[in-house]
């Protein structure tokens, strides 16, 4: 008996699906007003960003090609279209991807408007996606990325 892996597009959907999971779970633990790791998780490494910007009194223009964590290891890239933020999270390096590929990461703003979990997969990849809004746009200035463990139990 032979197996073959899925095609990519079960992939990406399985991926997919992962992530509306994750945002689903965020937005319930947003509104209970959770803000600390989940019971039975604790934060294995924390990334912060800090993108700097012209105090003109508009919303922040976010960079097209991406950013970095202030201490590396996380590259995050952001996409604004039809209305909406398309965050991309990708570690790297290897360090990084040994502490959080295949791992649950809560993202938190300084401002208080971001706090959400996504997954990242096997390959240091997680995504997700927000409001076109100022408050949105302000919370991916100064934010940071925690990865977090895997329940107990």
């Amino acid at each position: 008996m032979t197996t073959t892996a899925p095609p990519a597009r079960w992939r990406d959907f399985a991926h997919t699906a992962s992530v509306k999971i994750a945002q689903a779970l965020a937005a319930h633990e947003a509104r209970a007003g959770v803000t600390a790791a989940p019971p039975g998780r604790v934060v294995r490494q924390t990334f912060a960003f800090a993108l700097l910007a012209a105090s003109t009194g508009e919303a922040p223009v976010l960079p097209t090609g991406g950013y970095e964590a202030a201490d590396g290891g996380l590259m995050l890239t952001t996409v604004v279209a039809g209305g909406q933020i398309s965050i991309a999270l990708q570690l790297e390096g290897l360090e990084a991807l040994e502490t959080g590929a295949g791992c649950a990461a809560r993202l938190v703003s300084d401002n208080g408007v971001l706090d959400a979990v996504v997954t990242f997969d096997g390959m240091g990849r997680a995504s997700l996606a927000l409001a076109d809004t100022e408050a949105h746009r302000v919370a991916l200035t100064k934010m940071r990325v925690d990865v977090l463990t895997e329940p107990e139990g």
